[in-house]
């Protein structure tokens, strides 16, 4: 089952697409643009190496905006190392 927030969003989604572009995208396909999305985000972190600093990017999506680490945090984690459970 879907969460609620998570469906209004889609469906919101859904509306702007449809009419800003003229389509009758249904709510399956873009729950699973957005599910695409979600999973280059998690493919890039994944790839993300933290002693290579050319693996570092930074990601933009429309409706969630810029997700990105900063430098300084970058270089903390290097010092620091990775938390430990």
């Amino acid at each position: 089952m879907i969460q609620k927030r998570i469906k209004s969003i889609i469906e919101e989604i859904q509306y702007d697409i449809n009419n800003d572009y003229s389509t009758k995208l249904t709510f399956e396909e873009v729950k699973e643009i957005v599910e695409s999305q979600f999973k280059v985000i998690k493919d890039t972190i994944k790839e993300f190496n933290i002693d290579d600093t050319n693996t570092h990017k930074d990601l933009r999506l429309p409706y969630l905006g810029s997700i990105y680490v900063a430098p300084s945090r970058i270089k903390y984690k290097r010092i620091h190392g990775k938390k430990k459970d």
